[in-house]
């Protein structure tokens, strides 16, 4: 009998650590995007952006923002940034600056939360401000798609798992510790 429940204690504890481990699965998109602007700036952008995720759970988009540097130009720059959605939850809300010297990177990070089973479009803009004023980077539509698992919101779903993997190390710690001088037959 003592095997038995060793079996069904590893049994419960892989089951439940699959389960948990499937709840932080996320499709993200990761791009490059290379700029030019009228007033002789360069650079790139690079995007990390979800694209299906489960509702309830919190997470980051993130865009990094480089300029290569100029020999003409030794002012400093800035980025604005403003994310266009209707998540329940993002921050920050509205537009974002952020100062920056010519051949740095800077990193706009946004975190957000869907609550319900549905697609979320946005755009994500970017603006690079300098002497020449105001000059747009970027405009990126994406959508959002936000999902239950298992018909439920995640939190749940991780609590039940982590409660599943307390048992199950329970049982089989019992079930070692329970008669260490005995012989088996």
């Amino acid at each position: 009998m003592t095997n038995a429940w060793r079996k069904v204690s590893l049994l419960l504890l892989l089951c439940s650590i699959l389960l948990l481990a499937s709840t932080f699965l996320e499709i993200r998109n990761a791009a490059i995007v290379p700029f030019t602007t009228a007033s002789g700036h360069s650079g790139s952008i690079s995007l990390d952006v979800p694209r299906r995720v489960f509702s309830g759970d919190a997470v980051r988009l993130s865009a990094r923002v480089g300029v290569s540097r100029s020999t003409s130009d030794t002012k400093d720059l800035g980025i604005v940034a403003r994310m266009e959605a209707g998540f329940e939850e993002l921050a920050p809300v509205g537009r974002v600056s952020l100062n920056m010297k010519s051949g740095s990177e800077v990193e706009l990070i946004w975190r957000l939360r869907t609550g319900k089973t549905a697609a979320y479009p946005a755009t994500l803009w970017l603006w690079l401000t300098s002497e020449a004023g105001e000059e747009l980077l970027l405009a990126r539509e994406f959508t959002l798609d936000s999902r239950r698992f298992l018909g439920l919101t995640v939190s749940p779903i991780r609590i039940l798992s982590g409660f599943l993997t307390g048992v199950a190390l329970l049982i089989f710690g019992y079930e070692c510790l329970r008669r260490p001088g005995k012989k088996r037959t």
